[in-house]
């Protein structure tokens, strides 16, 4: 009986997995042409400039990538902040994708992950910038959310 439920509750995920994964989503959804270049934002409160870049390009799933921040403000850089990214795919549980990000110097911050390909095709991510400058005396941690396509 236990061995039943177990091997339903398995076909019922993957069934789920599978109909969520295989919601196709317009590429115009994606605020950020991350093939083309950077993208930059402005995080308010705080009016902090944050640059967003993955490299190599073309960004391609199942392949190591680099991801880059950058953070001024004004003309000043944010060199001793705490940077965590969080890959997500938007309409779709596709694990937990957390990225520490460390400074390199200059207001920079790097990490490295793979993006993993979603068995339909679906092509949409998210990169959520959590900065946390807390330590500055700030009053918290700030985010700086990108929407990006992949290629295949």
């Amino acid at each position: 009986m236990k061995r039943s439920l177990a091997v339903t509750i398995l076909g019922i995920w993957t069934m789920l997995f599978a109909l969520g994964c295989s919601r196709q989503y317009d590429a115009s959804g994606a605020d950020c042409r991350i093939d083309k270049g950077p993208c930059a934002m402005t995080i308010m409160p705080g009016g902090v400039t944050a640059v967003f870049d993955i490299s190599p390009k073309p960004v391609k799933m199942m392949s190591g990538l680099f991801f880059d921040l950058s953070l001024h403000k004004g003309d000043r850089p944010l060199t001793d902040v705490d940077v965590i990214l969080y890959l997500t795919m938007p309409g779709m549980y596709m694990g937990e994708h957390r990225v520490v990000m460390s400074h390199k110097g200059g207001g920079r911050y790097e990490g490295s992950s793979v993006i993993p390909r979603c068995p339909s095709g679906k092509r949409i991510w998210k990169a959520a910038f959590i900065v946390n400058e807390a330590n500055n005396g700030s009053p918290g941690a700030m985010t700086a959310e990108y929407t990006f396509e992949v290629k295949e």
